[in-house]
């Protein structure tokens, strides 16, 4: 069952945190509702690489997304209830990290696994899903702006990582509550 705070027509609420229980009474991973809209996709700061452009106009539905990336913990428990191997996370450590060296076949396997568990249906976003989000109605380099001194308080990356992920949701999220949008 889907909890949370429902419009007048039976829709979670624009940027409402939601979680789905598993069968076995365990809550799934926390989702942020995302409402219909249109913008801009592709290289529109003019700088980018060809495969981003033509910059050109996309309209999306609404659609929920993960309001942190899939971390190890969650992905752990599907892997022990499926009987996949669980991934190597290169000794940076389980738990809170964002989940690596999975391919795109096993997190599609986890979505389905998740549609199971929920019986409401959960799959990777589109690439115009993604960077609607990403942006959070932004037209900026980044979500926060365009001055890349900020990118420190939203994302980790290599001049302040050490190399290695860290636990998910420790820099601000976008507009929209979703973290770890860049890095």
């Amino acid at each position: 069952m889907i909890e949370g705070n429902f419009n007048d027509r039976g829709e979670l609420k624009e940027f409402e945190v939601f979680r789905d229980s598993l069968k076995d009474g365990s809550k799934g991973p926390e989702m942020v509702w995302i409402p219909a809209g249109s913008f801009q996709m592709g290289d529109i700061q003019g700088d980018g690489d060809d495969d981003e452009k033509p910059v050109h106009e996309v309209s999306v539905d609404h659609f929920a997304i993960g309001k942190y990336q899939v971390t190890f913990e969650q992905y752990d428990k599907f892997a022990e209830a499926t009987g996949k191997d669980k991934p190597d996370d290169e000794a940076w450590g389980r738990d809170k990290r964002p989940v690596i060296n999975v391919s795109w076949d096993d997190a599609t396997a986890y979505a389905k696994w998740l549609s199971k568990q929920t019986g409401y249906i959960y799959r990777l976003p589109t690439e115009a899903e993604w960077e609607y989000m990403a942006r959070a109605g932004t037209t900026t380099r980044y979500c926060f702006g365009d001055d890349e001194s900020s990118l420190g308080d939203y994302a980790w990356y290599n001049d302040n990582s050490s190399g290695k992920t860290h636990p998910v949701g420790e820099k601000k999220p976008n507009a929209w509550g979703i973290y770890d949008v860049h890095g």
